[in-house]
């Protein structure tokens, strides 16, 4: 199938999934903080790790199969369900709010927990 098409199947689905998680985190806890960004993003650092680590081992360097589920997958889907561009677009919003400490606190906690639940993806797909 044609790598495009799948990056942009995977995009929609990807993002679909996020606008839902996302209101449905800040539906709970409120929309003031940007937890529902967090939580999306945390959990696509942790499955990119998982996948792409899963997606090497098994499959070749130049196989077919393995650049199909990356461009549908990887690409695509955590693609569309994680978003840089929200959580840049939030940290400025709380510092145009005066909430310097809970924008130093959201920068934070996303590049440590997103690059720590990825390095846990990732060690979790070397045992699989």
């Amino acid at each position: 199938m044609n790598l495009y098409l799948l990056v942009f199947i995977g995009c929609g689905m990807g993002g679909m999934l996020r606008y839902l998680t996302t209101l449905k985190i800040n539906s709970f806890f409120g929309s003031y903080y940007p937890l529902g960004t967090l939580s999306v993003n945390i959990i696509g650092s942790f499955i990119i790790g998982l996948l792409f680590t899963v997606i090497s081992n098994k499959f070749s360097a130049n196989n077919e199969a393995a650049d199909q589920l990356k461009a549908l997958l990887i690409t695509g889907f955590l693609g569309g369900y994680t978003t840089f561009s929200s959580f840049s677009i939030e940290t400025i919003n709380l510092l145009k709010a005066g909430e310097l400490f809970v924008a130093l606190l959201y920068i934070t906690c996303s590049v440590v927990f997103c690059i720590g639940f990825a390095c846990l993806g990732t060690v979790i797909g070397e045992r699989l």
